[in-house]
């Protein structure tokens, strides 16, 4: 979910991020934590199982688009 919020191919990508091999764009940073404010908040009162429908399925409230589609092609 991670690389798919943050435009990358490859989950390497996000591997090399976590262990300051290879750094995000600014724009990316910024979806990501827009992503992480966003799972942070779906946490304080959901299960894990509703906060990953929340990421990873079509929402009626958010005119049937997914998060995590919205959050990756959202300009910044």
């Amino acid at each position: 979910m991670v690389a798919y919020t943050g435009s990358v191919r490859e989950t390497r990508a996000v591997r090399q991020w976590i262990e300051g091999e290879r750094k995000p764009s600014a724009e990316v940073t910024v979806r990501l934590r827009h992503a992480y404010h966003v799972a942070a908040v779906l946490a304080e009162w959901n299960s894990p199982a509703v906060v990953r429908a929340w990421f990873q399925g079509i929402n009626p409230y958010l005119d049937d688009a997914v998060l995590a589609t919205l959050l990756r092609d959202t300009p910044v």
